[in-house]
């Protein structure tokens, strides 16, 4: 038993691992291939028999595995991303919540033929839209940022709010006492807000002050951490069934939004100077990358094929209606009148695939329900799953597309963040936008600024690495960041912070001044790859700039080759960009040197004549 055990958990991580790797090799959502791998694993091949192998324990994991999951959600969800978009955020979470539930309960009363009870039931399911599917979507078309605040916000706290709202529902359906339905939903909501909130604040405010006071040494932080999130999420869940989901998720905005003021006076942390949490919101991005693809994995392995054989062509049109008429009419609704374009009312209507909250939820709804000798039980869960992969393949394949042409993203992003807004900087963003590409300065020099502003560039003043630059920075076509400043130590800071956002292989800074001295050089992990090779640090550019050099811009004809650039600036030039035939910014760096060919637009640096 415990060798099964083992090989189907080693076997579920693998499939997961290997499914994030090809999603990002092609581009794709990787949650596609969770489900596939999953169905292929489970009730086509056999190889991995979930719940026999897991037995009682698979929905606990999967419960204190969602827990994690929102909580981590929460981590990401800073109140100064609400500016101007509150009250639509607020509309949707509450009038939204209910059209949405309504009217998925009259197309499942109407094309699915369920009962009021069954109907309204899994309109409580169906009224989550899954922040792990709508996250890693927003990372992959990175759309305008009004439109990923609202879908971010949604996609976190409407789950404890579906799931809540499924439990009261079902404690309606299984009550002796039917007629009191509607006293029982409005109670439970009230407690389960007041029990959700006071201990995911409580639990948040002694971790803070904990680390605030050094009480946790560096390498328990990240250990205490989880066991605080799972404390709160089981005692929250003891004490009003479901409650833990939000108890996790209060839990995870307060650690965020702990210089946020309470009513305007007090602190949401306790106190005005804040506590670094970053260690803790790295680890936790990596751990639910890895749980929701295991989630989806083992709980698509539990589907079997006569139970998907039960999909029919009322359940076609019930998803149907959900993606074009439900999710549409709700937004325009909630976005009356409101400050969101017609373009992103567009977007975020057409944006509501669901998640492992929704499978999860219909999953376990789904044994209690069948229990009780309800009938239609048995559709719950192939009906929701149908749900979940029409809408993540639906929503998938078209929202990056549909983004771009409402022009709220590109499909890869060219643009440029240029950390320092020195002269040669300010050169280098003219030089980026005279080839056709978005160049956005940042600096904590106001002269630096003003004179960036006055020649007509995209500039912002401040700390790059201020928890303030994610409401500051609109980075809408940006790809890539440069870390040009004095200072080797904010360049590699730069370059480790925004990896996680571009990725390693677009994140750039210049050599430190030490060169090749092992005892002052960093640690290769802790800086981007090096802008023109070794030796070229802000010094040696800047005595260059001093003595005249300048950039030039090239394009390679038939007519005029490299030979001929070669010819003509010899040994002065030195090459830093080029825009390959089919548009894209290559950067020149010490392991990737350029290769021009006939057709690319070269920027060089070329030095003064003597």
């Amino acid at each position: 038993m415990h060798e099964n055990l083992l090989i189907a958990l080693t076997g579920i991580i693998g499939l997961a691992v290997v499914a994030h790797w090809v999603a990002w090799r092609l581009r794709i959502p990787s949650i596609v291939l969770f489900l596939g791998l999953g169905f292929l694993a489970g009730p086509i091949l056999h190889v991995i028999d979930v719940d026999h192998v897991m037995g009682e324990l698979l929905f606990p994991i999967v419960s204190l595995s969602i827990a994690i999951v929102l909580f981590e959600g929460g981590l990401t969800l800073r109140f100064a991303d609400l500016r101007h978009i509150e009250g639509v955020v607020r509309r949707i979470l509450s009038v939204g919540v209910v059209i949405t539930w309504m009217l998925t309960t009259l197309l499942a009363s109407l094309l699915l033929g369920f009962s009021l009870d069954m109907a309204l039931l899994i309109g409580a399911v169906l009224v989550v839209t899954g922040p792990t599917v709508v996250i890693p979507l927003l990372k992959q078309i990175r759309p305008s940022v009004r439109v990923a605040s609202v879908l971010r916000w949604e996609g976190i706290i409407i789950d404890p709010i579906g799931v809540v709202l499924t439990v009261l529902i079902f404690e309606v359906i299984s009550t002796v006492h039917p007629n009191g339905g509607i006293a029982i939903v409005v109670l439970g909501l009230t407690k389960t807000a007041i029990t959700g909130v006071v201990l995911g604040f409580t639990a948040a405010r002694l971790l803070l002050e904990a680390l605030r006071r050094h009480w946790i040494p560096d390498y328990l932080e990240i250990p205490i951490t989880l066991f605080l999130v799972l404390v709160s999420f089981t005692i929250s869940n003891h004490l009003q069934s479901e409650s833990g989901l939000l108890a996790v998720t209060v839990m995870g905005i307060v650690l965020v939004n702990q210089t946020e003021r309470l009513f305007g006076r007090w602190p949401l942390g306790g106190s005005r100077n804040p506590v670094n949490i970053q260690r803790i919101v790295e680890f936790k991005e990596t751990l639910q990358t890895l749980i929701v693809s295991s989630l989806f994995i083992m709980l698509s392995a539990r589907l079997r094929p006569e139970t998907m054989a039960q999909i029919g062509w009322g359940t076609i049109g019930f998803v149907v209606g959900l993606i074009v008429f439900v999710r549409p009419l709700t937004i325009w609704l909630c976005t009356i009148g409101s400050a969101l374009s017609w373009q992103e009312r567009l977007f975020v209507g057409w944006m509501a695939p669901r998640g492992i909250v929704a499978a999860a939820t219909a999953s376990i709804f789904g044994l209690e329900l069948s229990a009780l000798g309800i009938p239609e039980a048995e559709q719950l869960v192939p009906i929701v799953f149908a749900v979940i992969i029409a809408t993540v393949v639906i929503y998938g394949i078209t929202a990056g597309p549909l983004a771009q042409r409402l022009g709220l993203s590109q499909p890869n992003p060219q643009g440029t963040l240029i950390v320092g807004a020195h002269s040669w900087a300010r050169a280098i963003a003219h030089a980026l936008k005279k080839v056709g590409f978005k160049a956005l300065l940042v600096d904590t020099n106001w002269t630096n600024v003003q004179q960036a502003r006055m020649e007509g560039l995209s500039v912002v003043y401040g700390n790059v690495l201020s928890s303030q630059m994610d409401e500051l920075l609109d980075l809408t076509g940006i790809g890539r960041v440069l870390a040009l400043t004095a200072n080797d130590e904010v360049n590699a800071l730069t370059s480790l912070e925004f990896a996680r956002l571009f990725g390693r292989a677009q994140v750039y800074q210049l050599s430190p001044a030490h060169g090749d001295n092992e005892r002052l050089s960093m640690a290769y992990e802790l800086s981007g790859r090096v802008l023109l090779g070794e030796g070229k640090s802000y010094a040696d550019l800047d005595a260059l700039f001093t003595k005249g050099a300048v950039l030039k811009t090239t394009q390679l004809t038939l007519e005029f080759d490299m030979v001929a650039y070669q010819s003509l600036y010899g040994d002065k030039a030195q090459l830093l960009f080029a825009v390959d035939k089919t548009g894209h910014l290559l950067v020149a760096t010490g392991d990737t040197p350029l290769r021009p060919q006939v057709g690319m637009t070269l920027v060089s640096v070329v030095q003064a004549d003597s």
